[in-house]
């Protein structure tokens, strides 16, 4: 599949509404693609999944050998998945928004600009001069930046790229959210999804920068598949708990073979008698509801895969069961972005917590601080 296969999500009415795309298919075993999107749905809406490619091969069975990498499968259910919806009724006053990329040609560094395609509410959320996502009231906000990219010149490869969704404040302050990183691969179509959650107040304005090495050209695509779009999802502070933290155990994977923890300190909690992190590094939750996660991380390793899993557990003791994971196939010396997000139902006084594992290899860094970070929205039930 010398071109890309591509993932997306779209529904009946309104058509694409976000895709991945995966890229250097060839002599890698798994690999992982990740969509998240917010959209406002009408009775009777279908959703729907499908696949796609650049060329024909890539689906063709054939024992031709030129066109011997092919897709196979889809991976069995214990790597791959699960597919989650959330559903918010108007009730719960919640606001979205949907917008796409503007199609454009940056060197180095690149403020992301977008053309608005809905809104629930225009008061609470609008975009400003293409790029500033205006939030007008104080609530949680969580969002998702999925784009799809093509990379010119060898500099791509030693940097990467690197996606930091920022706010900036009423006082003019601009702060960093995380860093979401990924593997620079040129002259071949990939994507990088970009999600997570933050409390907002008034005024508050949500942008993303995105940055390389000098002297590579960046190709961004926006069209109506959804390769190219932002999504919002605001929800008022008395409907909503938030909490975020930042992996801080990175130095003890170093090696690791088996199943291990990620441990994160806390850097946002807006409601503690919702949710709370304890000694264990687990996450309690106080009240029963529905939660969102997401998580970004970076990893090398020389596993045939890496795999990150978000467990429940119902009570202290019980089975934990695992409601979303993500794979990564084998970095060897170079460093790789990962990508998860997952819905799930939560009792009073249950617990998640997320781990790392990895088969036939060993994990040979896992990064600290903003590159390596979850956030969890908690909705009632």
């Amino acid at each position: 599949c010398n071109d890309f296969l591509q993932f997306g999500v779209k529904t009946s009415e309104l058509g694409g509404l976000a895709a991945s795309r995966l890229t250097e298919l060839s002599g890698k075993y798994f690999q992982g693609a990740t969509i998240s999107t917010t959209v406002e749905i009408d009775p009777q809406d279908e959703l729907s999944l499908d696949v796609k490619s650049g060329t024909y091969y890539c689906f063709k069975n054939t024992n031709d050998a030129r066109y011997s990498t092919t897709f196979e499968e889809i991976a069995p259910d214990k790597l791959a998945g699960p597919m989650s919806l959330l559903w918010l009724s108007h009730e719960s006053a919640a606001v979205f928004l949907r917008a796409e990329t503007r199609q454009t040609t940056y060197e180095t560094g690149w403020r992301a600009t977008f053309n608005m395609k809905e809104t629930s509410d225009h008061y609470i959320l609008r975009l400003d001069s293409y790029t500033y996502f205006n939030i007008r009231e104080g609530g949680n906000l969580r969002f998702s930046f999925m784009q799809a990219y093509f990379l010119s010149g060898q500099p791509c490869r030693s940097n990467g790229l690197v996606v930091i969704p920022k706010l900036l404040k009423r006082d003019g302050q601009v702060i960093d959210l995380f860093e979401n990183y990924q593997k620079g691969v040129p002259l071949q179509y990939s994507s990088i999804l970009t999600a997570g959650s933050v409390p907002v107040e008034y005024n508050d304005k949500l942008f993303f920068d995105v940055e390389t090495a000098r002297s590579c050209k960046m190709y961004f695509y926006g069209n109506n598949e959804g390769v190219g779009t932002v999504s919002l999802l605001w929800v008022p502070f008395r409907q909503s708990a938030l909490y975020a933290g930042m992996l801080v155990n990175g130095d003890q994977l170093f090696g690791v073979g088996e199943e291990t923890q990620l441990r994160f300190q806390e850097v946002n909690n807006t409601d503690a008698r919702t949710l709370r992190q304890l000694r264990n590094g687990k996450i309690k939750f106080k009240r029963s509801g529905r939660i969102l996660v997401d998580y970004h991380g970076v990893l090398m390793h020389s596993c045939s895969y890496a795999k990150v899993t978000v467990y429940y557990e119902n009570r202290p003791g019980a089975t934990p069961i695992p409601f979303a994971q993500q794979v990564q196939g084998k970095t060897d010396s170079e460093k790789e972005g990962i990508v998860m997000s997952g819905a799930y139902t939560v009792k009073a006084n249950s617990r998640i917590y997320l781990t790392l594992a990895c088969t036939e290899g060993r994990v040979n860094e896992v990064m600290n601080g903003r590159v390596n970070a979850v956030s969890v929205l908690w909705f009632p039930p």
